[in-house]
């Protein structure tokens, strides 16, 4: 394969069989390599080879070329935590389970390694968790040290009982009959059974970490009656602590004023109205992505810099339209700015305005934002752009890039970055071993809405028992740390790098 390696390794002993160190290995690229097969070889990620290359952003690999593999450190062990089991011949994960009075769900989970396969090497050393349900604790405390919007002393307040049972709710428009019968709705069904599969996934984590969940679906049919029959069943028998759905905004509104409003998570809509009631809002408002352009681009370059030297000959430019939130947007982005700071320009329904984007000055980097979301002006944008030879980074959001189905091809010629609080990566550890159990359980991959029921009943379970308010799933972000708002505020930024969006 070309190797050459080099070792910057120190290492130490934990009892007789952890062991940590650091490899980076010199790889001499050869006919057939890619960044994502050299990932999987050396137990990489396609992050990591990009950020120890930098100069792959820019230039394709060529045959000679060596690239950095950087190898991530073994994980340091407490072997205070742990016992150690030593495989035997013929065990199995199933036998070894038994034997401790565990679940092997449980040693699934405090060895990665096994990659949820019920067969064990001889000799192969195994841990042996002395207290069972750790994995809930320490991915909760890891969650909250990495998170940098919030401080870790202030997520966990209280705890909560694990032998006490937890009630969940799921009201989800199952259209059971015309789903039966291959009716009209049969489709939006699928969406739904999607979310249930999700939520079921995550509910069954807390059962096997001893948690008592007792949970129930029911069929809204998206029916204003069917509805108020099972808020009824809710109020006067079930009392439960939370409510997945409804799905759709007229449904959510039915919940106003009623007793259990505040266990109700809105999965999906996006109607600003939703934000005005008490119910557990999961869906980031537009209006946070383009504050966060203001607070993160425009604030840190324009009006807060502290040297005006390195930041003079940048300057902003908004493009957007003369009428609607497109022009509301626009001045919001420029309020306070000098005049030589910016540049605006602010389209008819002729977008004929756009066309000077190609005479710009090609010796001022510019920060673009565009306050229209209709794809068509989005492309016709960039298109005048790229007309000129001015030099810009490219500032959007989510919704501008997923809704409007804006494909890859789109943004690899661009140096683009990305206000998000929803994105999936497949070559994240956690996604890999969440597909692969949803694979297993369910007998198909999962779709974005088994992802985002999974993410939303584990974000809220963490709420429930442990006062978790900032929490990064496997595609949804959740940041409800002001401590009076229940509309989720989680932003993070994102460039596209290597045909994914890669985080800053």
């Amino acid at each position: 394969m070309g190797i050459r390696r080099y070792f910057i390794a120190t290492f130490f002993v934990l009892q007789s069989f952890i062991v940590f160190g650091q490899t980076q290995v010199l790889h001499t690229i050869v006919k057939g390599n890619t960044i994502y097969g050299l990932s999987l070889t050396y137990g990489s990620s396609v992050d990591r080879i990009y950020e120890a290359n930098p100069m792959l952003g820019v230039h394709r690999l060529a045959i000679g070329d060596t690239v950095v593999i950087p190898i991530p450190q073994k994980e340091i062990v407490d072997s205070s935590r742990y016992d150690f089991h030593k495989v035997r011949s013929f065990e199995s994960v199933y036998g070894i389970s038994n034997r401790y009075g565990l679940k092997d769900s449980t040693i699934y989970w405090h060895n990665p390694i096994l990659k949820n396969k019920p067969t064990v090497k001889r000799n192969e050393i195994l841990r042996i968790p002395l207290d069972p349900n750790s994995w809930q604790k320490s991915e909760i405390s890891s969650v909250s040290r990495t998170s940098t919007n919030l401080k870790a002393d202030t997520l966990v307040t209280t705890i909560r009982d694990t032998s006490e049972a937890i009630t969940v709710i799921g009201i989800l428009p199952f259209f059971t009959n015309d789903y039966i019968n291959e009716g009209l709705r049969s489709k939006r069904s699928n969406i739904a059974f999607s979310y249930r599969q999700g939520i079921e996934m995550a509910i069954g984590e807390y059962q096997d970490a001893g948690q008592v969940v007792d949970f129930k679906f029911y069929d809204s049919y998206n029916s204003p009656d069917s509805l108020e029959t099972i808020k009824l069943l809710l109020d006067s028998v079930v009392r439960p602590d939370l409510i997945l759905g409804p799905m759709y905004t007229p449904r959510v509104l039915q919940f106003t004023g009623d007793i259990q409003q505040d266990n109700v998570v809105s999965l999906m809509s996006k109607q600003p109205i939703i934000n005005s009631l008490g119910v557990w809002n999961s869906i980031v408002a537009e209006e946070l992505f383009w504050h966060a352009m203001r607070e993160k681009v425009i604030s840190k370059h324009y009006l807060e810099r502290s040297d005006t030297s390195s930041e003079i000959s940048r300057k902003l430019l908004v493009v957007g339209l003369q009428s609607g939130s497109s022009q509301t947007i626009s001045r919001m982005l420029v309020e306070n700015l000098a005049a030589s700071d910016y540049l605006l320009v602010s389209s008819d329904d002729s977008w004929v305005q756009n066309e000077e984007l190609g005479e710009l000055n090609t010796q001022t980097p510019y920060d673009i934002i565009i306050t229209e979301n209709d794809p068509a002006f989005i492309l016709d944008v960039l298109r005048n752009l790229r007309s000129g030879s001015a030099l810009y980074c490219w500032y959007t959001h989510e919704y501008q890039v997923f809704e409007n189905g804006l494909v890859s091809n789109v943004f690899e010629r661009e140096n683009v970055q990305m206000f998000t609080s929803s994105y999936v990566d497949y070559d994240d550890r956690r996604v890999k071993e969440f597909i692969k159990k949803f694979r297993d359980d369910y007998g198909r991959q999962p779709d974005i809405y088994a992802i985002e029921g999974y993410d939303n009943a584990k974000f809220h379970l963490q709420r429930l028992t442990n006062d978790v308010k900032f929490y990064r799933g496997i595609k949804k972000g959740f940041d409800y740390s002001n401590g009076t708002s229940r509309q989720n505020k989680f932003v993070e930024l994102r460039k596209f790098e290597g045909l994914r969006w890669v985080k800053f």
